[in-house]
């Protein structure tokens, strides 16, 4: 649980003032924009989703399929179906899979959580609670730490350009 609030106040400190204008630029975040990043980010609270459905015997598996079948661009489906949504909305569907994900956290035996061979897909040795730092968690690492590189890259532009008025206009 820790882990997963840790990764979601990281997500939103990333984009802490940040303007709509600056989330939706393309190509900021490598391919994406900071938007699109997001909707990343909710594909993988899907799986996450999904995934602790799958320890109270839920069969559906349909981001599961995705994941196993593509790892790498599996979120590309979301990423191209909130393309035209609003920041606004795209925060919204992460913030609710976000609390979806806890709320079912919250209610998975932790037992259940530490069983090697839950996720049989994942591994005999491995349990939910590895799925969970392994993939979820590095995914929210990793695309925090391109916004924040992004940002430095903001920050660096900005600099150079109050430098340029300084040095133009003497101020």
């Amino acid at each position: 649980l820790n882990m997963i609030e840790h990764g979601h106040h990281m997500a939103l400190n990333s984009i802490a003032g940040l303007s709509e204008a600056d989330c939706n630029h393309p190509r900021t975040c490598g391919l994406y924009s900071v938007k699109d990043t997001f909707a990343h980010l909710s594909a993988y609270q899907y799986l996450l989703i999904e995934v602790l459905d799958s320890l109270t015997g839920s069969t559906a598996n349909i981001w599961t399929e995705r994941w196993l079948a593509a790892p790498e661009s599996f979120s590309a489906g979301e990423i191209a179906r909130q393309r035209r949504a609003s920041l606004a909305a795209v925060l919204d569907d992460y913030r609710q899979g976000y609390h979806v994900a806890v709320d079912q956290l919250i209610h998975t035996p932790l037992l259940k959580l530490r069983e090697p061979g839950a996720l049989s897909w994942y591994g005999a040795d491995k349990d939910t609670e590895d799925f969970i730092a392994r993939v979820y968690y590095t995914q929210v690492q990793q695309s925090c730490a391109r916004i924040r590189l992004y940002r430095e890259r903001l920050d660096d532009y900005a600099a150079s350009w109050a430098l340029q008025l300084r040095l133009c206009w003497g101020a």
